[in-house]
């Protein structure tokens, strides 16, 4: 009952001054002879006031005036619309401007640089209502040709009604019917979301949707199509020779055998704990087959994840320079081949084979010097 009682207490819920107060204080109300007055802002707050003097058309004096100044301070007459809710995009991301957090080689992020922009994730945030979807659906179809992968990211959507909920299935169909791929993220506070797609859309479509809670591993997923498309995708159970690893990369073939000598290769299964938060450092791993990602903690008592390690690539490596417990968790995300290198026997390589010592060094800068800039790119993004 509450739009109908709203309805008659903005119409004339102040007598004959109903117009006037709606006009100056904006508030649905309801006054009576004995000097009262019940304000409304629907969903915010709600107003009391008691004073018995009454004006000509027997509305309180007093209450009047406090309910004017109280509106007029505050901002509170509900024709009023807030600037956050001007607009229900947080923001558009692109892989050439900020990846994923999965650790590419340098052909692929050669790539993803070039034909990134095929791919937009497009946070949505706030209420969505019907205005929210209207906005949501222009920067989508304003996207969707250039960037025609695209990524729904609800992760900052505090709330949806039905009305945003039909709209925005509705367009997820058609897009759908003109075969673009369609990746959700963040939907699982949202159970209107996927109620509303099994009533609006067919099953053979809503099959096709993807369902990803984080909004990276989205973004990861429509990098490994695009990355398909392109037939540049490196399956992760194919194994790498230890030549093309990144951190050794230019580096003779009898320097590769005395490294050889001293690495440590192991086969390990899925889920396995490679590296603990906090544990002494110990030296890098080689990863020659499979994906291992690495962990930090979130703050609220789970875990985040940071990256993901993609064969040819090596982790661990900061325990070479800062010598430091580690920073984060890695696990194996498949079965992985991995070759690790101990702290002392990469010292030991400054005498025995400088020259391959300062091949890693000088490499482990360089791909350090990428990473940062990839985040800084990504908070500049952020920024914006």
């Amino acid at each position: 009952y509450v739009e109908s009682i709203l309805s008659v207490m903005g119409s004339c819920g102040m007598y004959d001054a109903a117009g006037e107060w709606i006009y100056h204080v904006g508030m649905p109300a309801k006054s009576g002879v004995a000097g009262g007055i019940a304000a409304v802002l629907p969903g915010q707050l709600g107003i009391g006031v008691f004073s018995p003097r009454l004006d000509a058309r027997g509305n309180s004096v007093r209450g009047i005036a406090v309910c004017r100044e109280l509106s007029h301070r505050f901002e509170l007459h509900m024709f009023k619309i807030p600037r956050v809710a001007r607009t229900s995009v947080r923001r558009v991301i692109h892989p050439d401007q900020n990846g994923s957090n999965r650790l590419r080689t340098e052909a692929e992020s050669r790539l993803l640089k070039a034909e990134g922009h095929r791919i937009a994730l497009v946070e949505l945030q706030g209420e969505l209502l019907f205005s929210g979807a209207e906005s949501v659906i222009r920067a989508v179809m304003g996207v969707i040709v250039e960037s025609p992968h695209l990524v729904l990211d609800f992760r900052h959507v505090l709330r949806m009604d039905l009305v945003a909920a039909r709209l925005l299935g509705r367009l997820i169909l058609s897009l759908l019917r003109d075969d673009y791929p369609v990746i959700m993220a963040g939907t699982r506070h949202l159970p209107i979301v996927e109620s509303v797609f099994r009533k609006e859309i067919p099953d053979e479509a809503r099959g096709r949707i993807q369902w990803v809670q984080e909004s990276d591993d989205a973004l990861e997923m429509a990098e490994n199509r695009l990355l398909g498309e392109l037939c540049a995708d490196r399956a992760s159970d194919e194994r790498v020779a230890l030549a093309a690893c990144e951190l050794v990369a230019g580096a003779a073939e009898e320097d590769l055998s005395v490294l050889n000598q001293v690495l440590r290769a192991a086969t390990l299964a899925p889920g396995t704990v490679l590296i603990q938060s906090g544990d002494e450092a110990g030296g890098l791993y080689f990863l020659l087959r499979g994906k291992v990602s690495a962990f930090v903690a979130d703050g609220q008592g789970g875990e985040m994840r940071v990256s993901t390690f993609s064969p040819g690539m090596a982790f661990g490596e900061m325990s070479l320079i800062d010598r430091s417990p580690r920073s984060a968790k890695v696990v194996s995300d498949s079965e992985v081949e991995v070759a690790k290198l101990e702290t002392a026997d990469f010292d030991a390589l400054e005498a025995s084979c400088p020259r391959l010592y300062a091949l890693v060094l000088r490499n482990l800068a360089r791909l350090l010097s990428g990473r940062l800039r990839k985040a800084n790119i990504g908070r500049s993004v952020l920024a914006r």
